[in-house]
């Protein structure tokens, strides 16, 4: 007879990166690095047209309401934005498949830009996509809290 423990099951699931992207961020660590696997759900047209997904981008506020910052300029305590395209770019990320049925999104936050985040401060993120038609797309909104490093030594 197997046993299954669901929060190991969970837990190693979450790790693996496939998990909601609230979780793969909630007590993110100021100054880490930290991959981001996003699977979208895309809205399928009745029309049956196929789409792809062109540009991807996660946003990362303090204040909900404020202005977007500006796309892929190093993050402030304010937050940041990283954009994706099908071509990969280091410390940025890549849509790794564009496809409307089954896409797949990584975004790279650096220790570089992570570091610039607030410790112990509920930050809102979003996803968003844009389609080869041109129509956007929010797909995941939530908030998040930030924590600090023990050990901030880097060499």
């Amino acid at each position: 007879m197997i046993y299954c423990d669901d929060a190991k099951f969970l837990d190693a699931w979450l790790r693996w990166g496939r998990g909601p992207v609230r979780d793969q961020l909630q007590g993110l660590m100021c100054g880490d690095t930290k991959e981001i696997n996003v699977l979208p759900e895309i809205p399928a047209l009745r029309s049956g047209v196929t789409r792809t997904i062109t540009k991807a981008w996660i946003t990362f506020k303090s204040v909900e309401t404020a202005a977007d910052p500006t796309e892929n300029a190093a993050f402030t305590a304010a937050g940041g934005m990283i954009s994706v395209t099908t071509s990969e770019v280091a410390g940025r990320g890549v849509i790794t498949n564009s496809s409307e049925g089954s896409p797949e999104l990584r975004f790279d936050l650096t220790a570089a830009n992570t570091a610039l985040l607030t410790p112990h401060k509920t930050y809102h993120c979003a996803i968003q996509v844009k389609m080869s038609d041109g129509a956007l797309y929010e797909t995941d909104r939530f908030t998040f809290d930030t924590r600090q490093q023990v050990t901030v030594a880097t060499t």
